[in-house]
């Protein structure tokens, strides 16, 4: 068969900006409509889409340049409104990025079908061998293979102690990544006498990293602790 007129999906809507959990989402005009061009205040997470009809598709767009929108299947919306996400709970849809739902009349939930984004990803890397304790100075690091951007970062350190790591980033061209290549401005990951901690906001941090980019990782102080892990929460661009 050759189709030779053209397919259009019509119904475009541009629903006023996401700024909280969404459950059971229902935008003005969802009803008519099969794109959705979101946009965010600060990262969002819609946990459930309501209109749900059997074989009914929706195009979800992320518009916004610097927030991530996450469809979770959460019990906080209606189970028929909830997702089915491609064996995971959550999906990731970074700024710039689309997702196309089809509603699943059989299982009551909406499934990912296709997706322009890679999702979330966990960046680690461990200082110590948990015997000796850690010194001062540069750990080296390693080479990032995608392209993707920094959405939180957290440490845990064994034993209780205190701890304050830099990271440095630059291009392969560039390399080795040095001092003045600090990504984390003046919020430099810190645990004070404690175990462990986990910052979000990234007050002035780079947090942009190109694939081939290589991270190095400096203590630049550290009492009693024989290990610490360092994990960079990123989504993948």
């Amino acid at each position: 068969m050759d189709a030779v007129q053209q397919f259009r999906l019509s119904g475009d809507i541009s629903p006023t900006a996401i700024a909280a959990q969404a459950d059971n989402y229902d935008p003005t005009n969802l009803a008519t409509s099969t794109t959705l061009r979101l946009t965010l205040t600060g990262d969002q997470t819609i946990t459930g889409i309501v209109g749900g009809v059997d074989g009914r598709i929706l195009i979800l767009h992320n518009i916004d340049t610097v927030d991530t929108l996450t469809l979770a299947d959460d019990v906080t919306s209606t189970a028929a409104n909830r997702f089915y996400l491609s064996g995971s709970t959550n999906l990731a849809v970074a700024p710039e990025q689309s997702v196309i739902l089809r509603y699943d009349a059989t299982s009551s939930r909406w499934r990912d079908v296709a997706y322009t984004g890679e999702g979330k990803a966990a960046i680690p890397f461990i200082i110590g061998d948990g015997s000796t304790a850690i010194t001062t100075g540069l750990k080296y690091g390693f080479r990032v293979p995608f392209a993707c951007t920094i959405k939180g970062v957290s440490m845990g350190i064994d034993p209780s102690g205190s701890i304050v790591v830099d990271i440095w980033k630059d291009t392969h061209v560039n390399y080795p990544p040095l001092d003045a290549d600090s990504i984390t401005a003046s919020a430099v990951p810190t645990i004070t006498t404690d175990t462990d901690m986990e910052d979000v906001t990234l007050t002035g941090w780079t947090t942009a990293i190109a694939a081939g980019d290589w991270l190095y990782f400096n203590v630049d102080s550290v009492t009693t602790a024989t290990v610490c892990m360092v994990n960079l929460d990123v989504d993948k661009t």
